[in-house]
């Protein structure tokens, strides 16, 4: 099993501060971000093709932490190293 680092965007919004204005708002802009775990699953929904990331696993083969993400918004996958159980 692989171990990656995934660099991926993910959507920002909904600051909870106050009200802003439309000058404010045009002012956010999607999070570049960086997840690390076993790459787990690949698989498509409804036509959407995403992975699954999970950062804990157990020798019994659960998982936690898990993180699913669309492949239309990862930018790289870079696999660390690999792991047998």
């Amino acid at each position: 099993m692989d171990i990656v680092l995934v660099q991926w965007w993910d959507a920002c919004g909904g600051e909870l501060s106050s009200w802003r204005s439309f000058e404010e708002l045009k002012k956010t802009s999607p999070a570049l971000c960086y997840s690390t775990g076993f790459l787990v699953h690949e698989g498509t929904k409804e036509g959407m093709d995403y992975i699954v990331v999970c950062p804990h696993l157990t020798y019994e083969k659960e998982g936690d932490g898990e993180l699913s993400i669309p492949k239309a918004w990862v930018k790289s996958v870079t696999v660390l190293t690999s792991i047998s159980f």
